[in-house]
């Protein structure tokens, strides 16, 4: 297959002052649908086929804005997002076709304070309300698309002190639908992937870290979109479980 597709990126900064800013962007891409489309029925023989020409590229265009603030010791980053989605796709686990189109609006914030000389913080959130606004299936259109949470966030607390080095990396997000249908929820979560190092020489340290050291079960996809009816049984997937490891890094 060969498809051309236009995408373009225009974005601007303006300094208010040396420790505010603000900026704004808008961009508009696409990918092939390709493979994703190729069992659906449509006629890729015929060239004329509209059917065909509506669902061979998925579509994104997105527009932002925002205020960076910036000092000694500090930063903050707030941005508003809006992002509108046309997708066709067709799933060969449920045999369903899809062409839905999505609208997105939020607000991302990221930033990092150092409190004392040997320890800071960084922490992100991101708010997102989206949609589906038109689809095959008229019964899901004003519902949430799968697998979107409300909030997302994190947070990095790190304490240094001469040779040592520790913190924490704290990853989470709220309850998100397994399915467009909004039927089948799935619950929140928090991963925290603690580290600790070493400097034992100028040129050598050691170092140990954990993922997921609470073992935490994180569901983040699932292929049912409800109980009922079924055998009982849901497919999903989570973040891997906990795991260890150590090193020893030497510089020359």
């Amino acid at each position: 297959y060969r498809y051309g597709i236009f995408g373009y990126s225009v974005g601007a900064n303006y300094a208010l002052n040396s420790k505010n800013a603000v900026f704004a962007r808008v961009s508009q891409g696409g990918s092939a649908s390709a493979d994703r489309i190729l069992f659906s029925g449509y006629n890729y023989t015929n060239n004329d086929d509209p059917a065909l020409d509506a669902v061979k590229v998925n579509k994104v265009n997105q527009v932002e804005a925002g205020y960076k603030l910036r000092g000694a010791g500090y930063f903050l980053n707030t941005t508003l997002f809006y992002a509108g989605t046309k997708e066709a796709n067709y799933e060969a686990t449920t045999q369903r076709k899809t062409e839905n189109k999505y609208q997105s609006l939020g607000v991302e914030l990221d930033g990092y304070y150092r409190i004392t000389k040997g320890f800071d913080i960084k922490a992100g959130l991101t708010y997102t309300h989206a949609e589906i606004k038109n689809a095959l299936d008229p019964t899901i259109v004003g519902n949430t698309p799968r697998r979107t949470p409300k909030l997302m966030y994190s947070v990095n607390p790190n304490f240094s002190v001469e040779k040592l080095n520790v913190g924490f990396y704290l990853i989470g997000a709220t309850k998100a639908y397994t399915q467009d249908s909004n039927k089948l929820i799935m619950p929140g979560y928090a991963i925290v992937n603690p580290y600790i190092s070493y400097q034992l020489m100028k040129n050598l340290s050691v170092s140990v870290n954990a993922n997921n050291i609470f073992n935490t079960i994180a569901v983040t996809e699932a292929e049912e979109g409800s109980i009922a009816g079924g055998n009982g049984i849901v497919r999903a997937r989570t973040l891997p479980g906990s795991s260890y490891s150590a090193s020893v890094k030497f510089d020359f």
